[in-house]
């Protein structure tokens, strides 16, 4: 046996070992060489977790490079649904509001805006109710009413009451002051108050308002707000634009998108699917990267679709 396992020793280990190992009983030599082969995959081990160290530090930046690419291919082209639920809420008595993005109290780091829209507030104020004066600047504000009627004042003079039908844009520019009650003392109003980010600061405070036709929107889009008052709609100081459609039930229509451009479509009333997707009153759809967005109607509905630059 010591035959053999010298012979082991001298062709597998090395003479140090085979040196010492006559000197020692089997057992110990056996665990001898047991160190001997566990410290050689320790350090064969070492040796290859020091490599890919190696191969990480010199690809890691690429390896960002193509994560980043993915990313940014993914949001070229998609469709998110913002669910009505998830919203934030305001409940002040007088007020119930839901806010699509971040506003006031409500805080959510992913829900900021959307390219330069930056506020769609849903908001119902019970009557001979309403937002005291209060300042704006820098901000294009829209007003549109869904039901119920708003009385508007500001600082610029102005007063109005503004009834389904109707669009108020305020560019607040250097600044304004102004109010937002409820023109009623037996009604609710019902609303959406939307801001959007200006392409240009510090402007002349201006006041809009235009009444548009039933007709004009019935079973199709018609553009109410723009940046070079397209067709008779309200000028905004922002490379966007606003439909509005007012749909009967088991209609469809197809609005054809641009590549370099984002899309928000938000459902004031009714439900549809856009898409596919199905959506009801107070859902919202980040799109871009679709060819089109089909809607099609599952009862009346009134649905808005901002057209912005990326």
């Amino acid at each position: 046996m010591s035959v053999t396992l010298n012979a082991m020793l001298t062709t597998e280990v090395g003479p140090i070992l085979l040196a010492t190992s006559t000197k020692l009983p089997v057992w110990a030599t056996c665990a001898k060489i047991f160190i001997y082969e566990s410290l050689s995959i320790i350090l064969i081990y070492r040796i290859i977790i020091f490599i890919l160290y190696l191969l990480y530090n010199l690809l890691k930046k690429y390896i960002v490079v193509v994560l980043i690419l993915i990313q940014e291919i993914k949001a070229t082209d998609m469709q998110v649904k913002r669910y009505r639920d998830d919203r934030g809420p305001t409940d002040a008595g007088w007020l119930k509001s839901m806010h699509t993005f971040s506003f006031g109290h409500y805080h959510d780091p992913e829900h900021m805006g959307f390219a330069s829209l930056r506020v769609i507030n849903d908001d119902r104020v019970i009557p001979d109710a309403g937002f005291g004066t209060h300042p704006h600047s820098n901000m294009e504000i829209i007003s549109y009413v869904l039901s119920g009627e708003l009385a508007h004042k500001d600082s610029m003079g102005n007063g109005s009451i503004i009834k389904p039908g109707d669009v108020q844009l305020m560019s607040a520019g250097t600044g304004i002051t102004h109010s937002e009650y409820n023109g009623s003392d037996t009604e609710q109003v019902h609303f959406l108050q939307i801001w959007i980010m200006p392409n240009v600061e510090n402007t002349v405070p201006e006041y809009q308002q235009e009444s548009f036709k039933p007709d004009e929107m019935h079973n199709r889009f018609r553009i109410i707000v723009s940046e070079d008052g397209a067709e008779g709609s309200l000028v905004i100081k922002q490379d966007a634009r606003l439909f509005v459609g007012k749909f009967d039930e088991d209609m469809e229509s197809e609005f054809i998108t641009a590549k370099n451009r984002k899309y928000w479509l938000q459902i004031a009333k009714g439900k549809a699917t856009v898409n596919d997707d199905e959506a009801s009153a107070g859902d919202g759809f980040a799109i871009q990267g679709e060819d089109k967005i089909i809607i099609k109607t599952k009862t009346a509905s009134e649905i808005l679709l901002f057209d912005l630059a990326q």
